[in-house]
């Protein structure tokens, strides 16, 4: 186990995984887009290890979802104004307008600022963000 000077106790770490709000993941694990098999990939190894593992995706549902497998909590997070943002994507298709609204910042913010709460309030030693390091 890792031991960090500014932590209390030696021992298992608590390491979120953020992956984007476009990765589902579901447990059991059955497969996923490629980012949502690597982040669960990463996290049953971290988990096999001892450490406690919380899964941060994109849900298309109106309700956050959790689901503990003892070993891996999966947070299926959905985002409030997802209907409001079809729309606008939509539009944006419609006129032709580029880049479309799902690639703006805006379309996800509700998103990242759920899990940044949710982090604030529970805490993490380890944060780790899955993405495409050629998107902005």
């Amino acid at each position: 186990m890792i031991d960090h000077p500014r932590r209390q106790q030696p021992g298992p770490l608590r390491v979120v995984i953020i992956l984007q709000p476009w990765d589902r993941l579901r447990l059991p694990f059955t497969g996923g887009g490629s980012l949502a098999i690597v982040g669960y990939r990463f996290a049953e190894g971290l988990a096999r290890r001892g450490h406690r593992v919380v899964v941060y995706c994109g849900h298309r549902g109106l309700r956050t979802e959790s689901v503990d497998d003892g070993r891996i909590m999966v947070r299926a997070l959905a985002t409030p104004a997802q209907p409001f943002f079809k729309i606008c994507d939509r539009l944006t298709g419609i006129c032709n307008m580029s880049p479309p609204f799902m690639a703006h910042r805006a379309y996800y913010r509700a998103y990242f600022a759920r899990i940044a709460h949710e982090l604030a309030r529970e805490g993490a030693d380890v944060v780790i963000v899955a993405g495409d390091p050629d998107r902005d």
